[in-house]
Parts: structure tokens; sequence; C-alpha cells
């Protein structure tokens, strides 16, 4: 296996759904891990009391490739959302503002972009995006627009949140403040692409949410359902061939 830098226009389709029937069953009992790296919108995110995160994933329709029993769709169709706790959440912004930066110390430096907002979702809402780093890397966590330039875009990693009044799990006090732990600028282009492929990659999260820990008609391997017979593909970001997975819908 060689590395190789992940392509935008590349998004998973129906045929990833199928290794959701080949993926090892959790039940009730069996704790959900939270070292997870995990898509969202800025929206989505929960501060919590015992993760770094939590992501609330919106309800969605399940195509018809991913093949339920009646009682396991029924059991999906009843959750109106998912919370999966993770360590880190990859999101897309785009800030209109200059970052400003403030020394800490001799060697600390902490930079705050006021104004950013969520391309994945587009409400509107403004947040607050800080990030503590050495005086020589504060240049990777600037988003100040570039000249003739109205907004900066990027793909950012985000580690924690920094509004202490926040409760976890309240929904009608929404985390603005974020801390981040990497910076990628994204040229214009760059992110529309990006957001078609992580709005896809969301919905292939949500999806695997709802039906975890459900019991599945074809969950046994046989001839018909096996690794073997999963459709293969020359590059480990996509498949060559399905459906596209809908693109990843925010409940209102």
């Amino acid at each position: 296996m060689e590395c190789e830098e992940q392509d935008y226009a590349c998004a998973p389709t129906t045929r990833a759904l199928e290794l959701l029937n080949l993926l090892s069953l959790q039940d009730g009992s069996v704790e959900q891990p939270a070292d997870t790296f995990l898509p969202a919108s800025l929206a989505d995110i929960q501060a919590s009391m015992f993760y770094p995160l939590a992501v609330r994933y919106a309800k969605q329709t399940l195509p018809d490739t991913l093949s339920l029993s009646q009682a396991a769709s029924a059991s999906v169709s009843a959750k109106e959302a998912t919370i999966s706790n993770c360590t880190s959440v990859l999101a897309l912004i785009s800030s209109s503002r200059a970052s400003q930066k403030e020394a800490i110390n001799e060697k600390g430096t902490s930079v705050t972009t006021h104004g950013v907002k969520d391309l994945l979702a587009e409400d509107g809402r403004e947040y607050t995006l800080t990030a503590h780093c050495t005086t020589d890397t504060h240049m990777d966590f600037m988003l100040t627009p570039p000249k003739r330039a109205q907004e900066q875009s990027a793909l950012i990693v985000i580690c924690g949140t920094l509004d202490s009044h926040v409760d976890s799990g309240s929904a009608e006090q929404p985390v603005r403040n974020f801390l981040v732990e990497s910076v990628l600028p994204l040229h214009a282009d760059d992110a529309k692409l990006a957001k078609t492929s992580l709005l896809k990659l969301i919905s292939l999260v949500a999806f695997a949410g709802q039906t975890a820990g459900l019991k599945r008609d074809s969950s046994d391997l046989s001839s018909c359902a096996s690794p073997a017979k999963i459709a293969k593909c020359r590059s480990i970001s996509r498949y060559p061939t399905g459906d596209e997975i809908p693109a990843y819908q925010r409940s209102s």
C-alpha cells in the first residue's frame, strides 16, 4: 500500500454501504468507542462531559441498497438522531475576517478567528476558532482572506470546545467557540469539491450510526454476503461503481 493525497472529488458510493452488513455487530451493552475521527457540520458538534467531543447526526433516509430486516428497519425509522462520541472532527469553513494573534509567553501564541461560517450547513451562524501554537507555527492557523478575495475557505480539525456555559447535549445552546488542531487552506474550487464529498461521507457515517447494533438478515457470511463478493477498487478513496450516496440532510 502506498500513501496518496486524498482527491476532493472522491466520495463514497452506495457500494460502501454493503460493508455495513459485514462489520462486527455491536450489542447494546458494548460501549461505543470514542477514539474516532468524524466529519461533521459545526452546528452538529456538541460538548461532552466524558469525551472530547460528540456529534449529533440527524436521521437519514436509508437507500434501498442497504438491506435490513423489517424489525431492524422499524427500529432505524424510530431513531430521530444518533450521537457519536469522538476525539476530533473534520469540518469545512470559510472566514471573511482577519485572524488575530496574541502572545501567550515567549514561545506560545494564540490565534483567534471570529465570524467563521460553516460551508456544510450554510445556515448563517457565526463561530469562533481558537488555536494554541508556537510563535514559529502561528501562520499555519491564520485564516485571513488573501488580497482581492472576500473569504478564505479551509478544512479544519477540531479537537475541543471552549464554551464553558454549554450544557452537554443541550440543543438550545449550540457550541460557538471551537479549539482547532490543524488548518488546511483551500482554493474556492477545491472547497466546492470538498463540500460535495464531505456531505456524502457524513451520510455514510450517519447510516452506520443508525444501523449500529441492529441484527441484519445478511449479517452471517455466506456465498451471497462475503468479503470476496464486495466490489473492489484500485483507489482506497472510492468505489468505481455504484450509485451516489445522497448528501447529508440536517434537521431544521
